[in-house]
């Protein structure tokens, strides 16, 4: 689909946000995090979150996972024109299928395009990791701060490299 493949970060049209998502397993404590970071049309953070949850998944239900937090957390702003990249293109492909799943990830799935299904202004598409760095760092960070919510003031300062460096490429 025209749009997917990126393999670096852009920022977003005029009067857009992006939301970037990604997850992390974390095999030494049997937890798995995940991120989401929403930049406007510049590149700045608007907020970004971190979410980490014990137990053990599979990759692929972990990135559904955020991929569906994602849409929650996007659903409760007043954002306009929203775009959403993962670098599961798993998830995305199993987001563009009419069939129906049956196991734990399809039914994450089938919640995602019932969100999908009352949001009309959100698009999801698959970038390369390359271009999902500063989700990838936020996920990573979840097991560190976990199920927390930053602005630009106090992202913490080991993630405030990675998203400058990204606007500036």
């Amino acid at each position: 689909m025209p749009g997917d493949g990126a393999d670096h970060w852009a920022t977003p049209s005029p009067n857009s946000v992006k939301v970037n998502v990604d997850a992390a397993m974390f095999e030494d404590t049997h937890s798995f995090g995940f991120s989401m970071v929403a930049r406007d049309c510049c590149g700045v953070l608007i907020q970004g979150k971190t979410v980490c949850r014990q137990g053990h998944v599979d990759p692929s239900l972990a990135e559904a996972m955020e991929v569906r937090e994602a849409l929650s957390w996007i659903k409760s702003y007043p954002w306009q024109n929203v775009t959403l990249e993962t670098d599961s293109l798993v998830v995305v492909q199993a987001l563009r299928r009419s069939m129906d799943m049956i196991s734990l990830f399809g039914l994450v799935i089938k919640d995602c395009k019932n969100f999908l299904a009352t949001m009309c202004n959100v698009s999801i598409f698959f970038v390369k990791r390359s271009a999902n760095s500063v989700a990838h760092a936020f996920a990573r960070a979840s097991s560190s701060y976990p199920d927390c919510t930053f602005s630009l003031g106090d992202v913490p300062t080991v993630l405030l490299p990675m998203l400058v460096a990204e606007v500036q490429v």
